[in-house]
């Protein structure tokens, strides 16, 4: 059984975005033309927040923290284990759990794992760990805080994911209509290798 959080939230998000509007218009062939800068600079957030679903993961450094109701059983292969909810994960700051007085605590981290190797991190108990004992009555009574993305910048973000969002925005500027129930197949294309 593979286990998974029970939500997440963004902590701290990115500031930039991975495209620019010189990039976004250039792309449009609108460079100087400024009569839809605005609506340009919406559809980028929109086109980055669209194929960031789609690949279930952040393109600049972004702050997330899950939220699990317990640890999972332990103690044989994958149940010792559980997965973040966002992929492209580059470190974990904790995972906190409330003890079984109700106490938040910091698990210390010599007693886990961080395998991100896989696309979906995953946090596994070293060889002979258990996990601590803790509030099994408490919603949300595991937190994980971790960093997602590939940098702080948007020169980080592979050139492949820039342009899955550059065609995003070229649909949507020039289909202002709903159309398509799935990003445009071209993107998608572009973007498997992320998801």
């Amino acid at each position: 059984m593979i286990f998974i959080p029970q939500s997440h939230k963004v902590i701290t998000a990115a500031t930039v975005e991975p495209v620019t509007l010189a990039e976004a218009k250039l792309h449009l062939k609108m460079d100087g033309i400024n009569v839809d800068d605005n609506l340009i600079e919406v559809l980028i957030e929109a086109a980055r927040q669209s194929a960031e679903e789609y690949c279930n993961i952040k393109f600049i450094n972004t702050v997330v923290e899950d939220v699990f109701d317990r640890f999972p059983k332990g103690g044989f292969q994958k149940n010792d284990c559980f997965y973040l909810m966002i992929g492209n994960v580059s470190s974990v700051d904790y995972v906190k759990y409330y003890d079984e007085n109700g106490d938040l605590q910091t698990w210390d981290s010599s007693q886990y794992l961080v395998d991100n190797y896989r696309k979906q991190t995953r946090i596994c108990l070293m060889p002979n760990v258990t996990f601590p004992t803790y509030d099994s009555d408490r919603a949300n009574g595991v937190l994980v805080r971790y960093n997602t993305g590939f940098g702080a910048t948007a020169a980080d973000v592979p050139g492949a994911i820039k342009q899955a969002i550059l065609l995003i925005i070229g649909y949507l500027y020039n289909n202002r209509e709903d159309k398509v129930k799935n990003l445009p197949s071209l993107s998608e294309h572009l973007l498997q290798p992320y998801k």
